[in-house]
C-alpha cells in the first residue's frame, strides 16, 4: 500500500496534498504503522517511511491552517506536527516541530474549549474527537494542569450528552469522522473516547469495559485496562452556561435544552437551532435532531438540514433563526441567553430566549416525573406565521384532535396551531449518518398568529406503555 500510494502521489503533487488536515492524518496513519510493524519492515522501507513523515511534517509547518480553518483543522495538524516532532526524535526538524505542535495544542485548549468543557464548534459530534485529539496530544506529552482541567470538563460534558444509553445526540454537524478506529455505530463513538479519558484522568467516567475499542491502543494494558480506576467521579453537570445545554431529569426520563450561540466566526458547523428539545429516555429517543447529512453535495439539502424548520423549536415568519451563506458561513446568528435554571431532584425548571429579525423567542419547560410542560411566548410587532416543530425517532399516531402518541410518551399540542403530521415531505427526515437520511415522523403546528402569543405543550411521561418503534 505505500509503496503504490507513494508512485501514486509525488510530493506537493496531486489533490492529496491539498489539505493540511489530511495530510496530518495520513501521518498519523503512517506513525501507526511504524509503532506496530516498523522492526518487520525492512531497513530500506523503514527509511522511506520515515522520509515520508519527514516530508509530511514539512508540509504541516509550512501549511498550518491558521488562517482558513482554525478550529479541529488547526488543532489536529497541531497534534500530528507534534507527534511527529515527538516519536522521531533523531529527524533533524523534530525537536522545532515538537515545540511548534505543542505550543499550538496548548494555546488552543482555551480558545477552543469554553470554561464548561464545550467545543466551541456548538456540535456535539466534533467535540468527540476534539476530545480525542487533546487526550492523544496529552498521551504523548504531559500537559499543564490547566489543560488537563479542562480536558476533563469535556469528558463531564461527553458524558452528560452521552446519557445513560451512551448514544450521541447530533446537535450541529456530524461529518461521520472520526480521530481513530473509525468502525461501529457513530451515535457510540463517544463510549470510547470516555472511557479512555477516564483511564488517563484516573477517574470513572464511563465504564472501564468500553475501553477495549481504543484504549489498549492508546494507553496500554500497562495502565490498568481492564481495572477500576481509584476514584470514582462525581455525577455529571447538568447545566453548561457556556456552550448552551441544560440538562433536566425525572426518573428515567431526560430532557436536554439547546439555548447555546452559534460558533465564533462564520459559525460554519453550528446549526439554526437555539432553543431546541431533544426527550429521552434509556431505549428510547422521543424528539431527536435531524442530522446533517450533506455539507456540500447538495445546498439545498444543507441548508433544510442545519435550518431552523428540522429541530424541535419554534419557526418565526418563515424564517432560520440566521440567513445562510454558503455551506459553511451563517449571517445575522440570533442572540440567546439563559433566564432561569432550576433543578430539582425529580425534574426542575429551565427558560431562556432566543431574539432575531425583530422577534423574541422564550420558550420554558417544566418537567416533574409525569409531564413535561414546553411553553412558548413570542414577541413581536404585529401577527406572524408561527411553526412550531417536533421531530421524532419512534413511531408518531394520531390520537383526537391535537392529541398524539410518540412511542410511549402522549402530546398535547396548544389547540391555538393547526396541527398536521407527517414522514418525508418537506420536513419529515432524519440523517444519522452523513450521507444517509431517512424519512422521520414530525409534528408541525402552524398558525398566523397576533403577537404577543403564548403555545403550552404538554408530553405525558406518565404512562407505561412500551415504546412504539
Amino acid at each position: 500500500h505505500l509503496e503504490s500510494w507513494w508512485q501514486a502521489n509525488l510530493y506537493l503533487q496531486g489533490i492529496n496534498w491539498t489539505s493540511a488536515l489530511e495530510v496530518a492524518f495520513r501521518a498519523l496513519s503512517w506513525l501507526w504503522v511504524y509503532h506496530l510493524a516498523g522492526p518487520a519492515l525492512s531497513g530500506a522501507l523503514q527509511a522511506r517511511l520515515i522520509e515520508g513523515l519527514r516530508r509530511h511534517g514539512r508540509f504541516l509547518a509550512h501549511n498550518l491552517s491558521v488562517y482558513f480553518s482554525p478550529n479541529t483543522h488547526l488543532l489536529g495538524e497541531a497534534v500530528v506536527l507534534h507527534a511527529i516532532g515527538t516519536l522521531l526524535p533523531a529527524l533533524p526538524e523534530a525537536a522545532g516541530w515538537r515545540n511548534t505542535g505543542r505550543r499550538i495544542v496548548l494555546e488552543q485548549m482555551p480558545v477552543q474549549v469554553r470554561p464548561d468543557g464545550g467545543y466551541f464548534e456548538q456540535s456535539a459530534y466534533y467535540h468527540v474527537y476534539a476530545v480525542d485529539m487533546f487526550l492523544f496530544h496529552a498521551l504523548l506529552e504531559e500537559p499543564p494542569q490547566e489543560y488537563r482541567d479542562r480536558l476533563r470538563r469535556m469528558g463531564e460534558l461527553l458524558r452528560a450528552l452521552l446519557g445513560p444509553d451512551g448514544r450521541i445526540p447530533l446537535i450541529g454537524d456530524d461529518d461521520g469522522g472520526r480521530f481513530f478506529y473509525p468502525y461501529g455505530r457513530r451515535d457510540e463513538f463517544g463510549r470510547a473516547t470516555l472511557a479512555t479519558l477516564a483511564l488517563y484522568l484516573g477517574e470513572v467516567l464511563w465504564p472501564v469495559a468500553e475501553t477495549e475499542v481504543q484504549a489498549a491502543w492508546w494507553i496500554g494494558c500497562d495502565r490498568g485496562l481492564g481495572a477500576n480506576p481509584a476514584s470514582v467521579a462525581t455525577e455529571s453537570a447538568a447545566l453548561f452556561p457556556d456552550t448552551g445545554l441544560a440538562f433536566l431529569r425525572a426518573g428515567d426520563w431526560e430532557c436536554i435544552l439547546d439555548f447555546g450561540p452559534f460558533g465564533p466566526g462564520s459559525g460554519g458547523h453550528s446549526h439554526a437551532d437555539t432553543l431546541s428539545l431533544l426527550l429521552r429516555r434509556p431505549g428510547e429517543e422521543v424528539l431527536v435532531d435531524a442530522g446533517t447529512y450533506t455539507y456540500v453535495g447538495n445546498p439545498a439539502e444543507r441548508n433544510r438540514f442545519r435550518g431552523t424548520a428540522l429541530h424541535n423549536t419554534i419557526r418565526i415568519g418563515g424564517q432560520d433563526q440566521a440567513a445562510p451563506a454558503g455551506p459553511f458561513r451563517w449571517q445575522d446568528p440570533p442572540e440567546s441567553r439563559l433566564i432561569v435554571y432550576q433543578p430539582v431532584a425529580e425534574g426542575g425548571r429551565v427558560a431562556a430566549e432566543c431574539r432575531y429579525r425583530g422577534y423574541t423567542h422564550r420558550r420554558t419547560l417544566e418537567l416533574d416525573p409525569g409531564c413535561l410542560t414546553v411553553t412558548d411566548e413570542i414577541e413581536g410587532p404585529g401577527s406572524a406565521l408561527i411553526e412550531q416543530f417536533w421531530h421524532f425517532g419512534v413511531t408518531l399516531n394520531p390520537e383526537s384532535g391535537s392529541a398524539y402518541r410518540a412511542g410511549s410518551c402522549g402530546i398535547q399540542l396548544d389547540p391555538v396551531l393547526q396541527p398536521e403530521h407527517c414522514e418525508g415531505g418537506e420536513f419529515g427526515w432524519r440523517s444519522q449518518v452523513l450521507g444517509e437520511k431517512q424519512p422521520a415522523p414530525y409534528l408541525r403546528g402552524v398558525k398566523e398568529i397576533a403577537l404577543p402569543a403564548r403555545i403550552v405543550t404538554r408530553f405525558d411521561l406518565s404512562t407505561n406503555h412500551d415504546p412504539v418503534r
